[in-house]
């Protein structure tokens, strides 16, 4: 399954974390491509729209806490497009790939 057809979030949820050490995510590439939304970012504990890259990123991670609060997660940054990409282009909502590489960054830091 890939973030390409479905939010993050539902990929992440068919694993099972609590035996897990560590958890590394790599996600907005494809969300960007596609034109997903990027949302806005929210507080712990608040609801996420999953149908957006803040609210599925953020949801998942959750997800991955609540079933393993010992764990270590590591997120990656999008990495940078070489197909039909330049670093001045925006997706059909006008959004920049950095701008995910920048919501990423926000929310490792909650």
């Amino acid at each position: 399954m890939s973030a390409r057809t479905v939010p993050v979030f539902l990929v992440g949820t068919g694993i099972d974390y609590s035996s897990y050490d560590i958890v590394t995510i790599l996600g907005g590439t494809n969300v960007y491509a596609r034109g997903r939304d990027l949302g806005q970012i929210s507080q712990v504990g608040n609801f996420f729209d999953i149908m957006t890259f803040y609210g599925a990123y953020q949801r998942l991670i959750e997800y991955i806490l609540g079933s393993n609060p010992r764990i270590n997660i590591y997120l990656i940054t999008p990495p940078q497009r070489n197909y039909n990409y330049n670093e001045g282009m925006t997706n059909d909502k006008g959004m920049s790939l950095l701008q995910f590489v920048d919501a990423t960054h926000e929310i490792g830091a909650l």
